[in-house]
């Protein structure tokens, strides 16, 4: 199988976009939940409509963390 990395799931994601720019934070990022949280925030304050499918992430991110904490890291 190959190695997907952040780098190489964002070029993906940039073709799929036509060259429209993309951050992609993994579940295995320490701060994961902590920087989603601060989206969430920042985008309900902005009116974003998006906080309910937001926030069911960090749920998520969060179970995932707490089931792998093995996998948890400082993103490299």
């Amino acid at each position: 199988m190959k190695v997907l990395n952040c780098q190489t799931l964002g070029q993906m994601c940039e073709a799929a976009l036509d060259g429209e720019p993309v951050f992609i934070i993994r579940a295995q990022d320490k701060a994961a939940v902590d920087a989603v949280k601060a989206y969430v925030r920042i985008s309900h304050e902005g009116g974003g409509r998006n906080i309910i499918r937001s926030s069911e992430m960090v749920d998520r991110i969060h179970q995932w963390q707490l089931d792998n904490p093995n996998k948890v890291k400082v993103a490299d």
